[in-house]
């Protein structure tokens, strides 16, 4: 986490932000979003991760998908996401 006041003593006009996010928190973010949002849709999951660039979530889901974590039901446009369930 960034300090807020650190950035006020610096006196910068530059705001913290999610578009430098490391891939691996990315992937968490999606997975934990999933966990309480299950089928949702690309579109759906962007609009909750309001900050980071849609390119970076789309190849996120699309490499959680490759990786066998997450899974894609139904065709391209009406694609829904969840979480693969464990036993």
């Amino acid at each position: 986490m960034l300090n807020p006041k650190l950035f006020e003593q610096a006196s910068l006009e530059i705001e913290p932000s999610l578009k430098t996010m490391e891939p691996y928190i990315l992937e968490a973010l999606i997975k934990e979003d999933l966990k309480y949002n299950s089928n949702s849709s690309l579109g759906e999951i962007k609009k909750r991760l309001k900050g980071v660039p849609e390119k970076d979530v789309q190849k996120t889901v699309y490499k959680l998908v490759d990786d066998g974590d997450i899974i894609g039901i139904g065709a391209k446009k009406n694609r829904k996401y969840d979480l693969v369930k464990k036993k």
